[in-house]
């Protein structure tokens, strides 16, 4: 079941227009001695909270079929 919260944030992501997703993080060493675990830590937090911010707002952008955008902005590093 939804809860109040669950209702309202649906409703809000249902209203936005224009997405500007440029959060993440990143992490200040050279690529050469960054091991693999950072970059996937890095990776996977830059790139899918990215396309979960997109996700998110992207199917209500379409069922109003405006001129809604996107803009997705995200480091790899």
């Amino acid at each position: 079941h939804d809860t109040e919260q669950d209702v309202l944030t649906s409703h809000l992501l249902e209203e936005i227009d224009i997405l500007v997703n440029a959060a993440g993080i990143t992490h200040y060493s050279p690529l050469f001695v960054t091991s693999p675990a950072l970059l996937d830590e890095v990776l996977r937090t830059n790139l899918m909270g990215t396309m979960m911010g997109c996700r998110a707002v992207g199917k209500g952008m379409l069922q109003r079929k405006g001129g809604e955008s996107t803009l997705p902005i995200f480091r790899f590093l």
